[in-house]
């Protein structure tokens, strides 16, 4: 689908290419020899978030990041892009998401376009009453 705004995460990288046997705690302790990765405050675990598929719960060999600062996330994109982790060399990136707080009524994701279309319909019930009320 084209056309969706994205918004860069300067404090998270994005990792593919990744040997798909590998868990979170695998990359949390390769990834944070770099720098401090962020909590969860919910879960209390690093905040690294492994790709896997729908249907069979398999790694994808992809996965997200999530440091305490930006300057960690661009020290591992140069110390890590491109070289070999656990024998896949891997890409590293910043990763990137959905920007739900841009585009008005237009949207599809998850939960993006729903929320701004029942925004809209409520600014504009709310401007109905207004008109209504104020014209009596």
């Amino acid at each position: 689908m084209g056309g969706e705004n994205l918004v860069i995460q300067v404090d998270t990288i994005f990792v593919s290419g990744m040997n798909t046997d590998l868990n979170e705690d695998d990359i949390a302790d390769h990834f944070g020899s770099i720098g401090i990765i962020k909590m969860d405050k919910r879960t209390q675990k690093r905040k690294v978030w492994l790709y896997k598929d729908k249907i069979t719960g398999l790694s994808k060999g992809e996965a997200t990041v999530t440091y305490d600062d930006a300057n960690a996330a661009q020290s591992a994109i140069s110390w890590f892009d491109g070289k070999d982790f656990k024998g896949n060399v891997i890409k590293v990136q910043l990763a990137t998401k959905k920007d739900n707080w841009s585009g008005g009524g237009r949207g599809g994701g998850r939960d993006g376009g729903e929320v701004s279309l029942l925004q809209l319909n409520i600014e504009g019930l709310l401007c109905g009453h207004r008109k209504l009320t104020s014209a009596a």
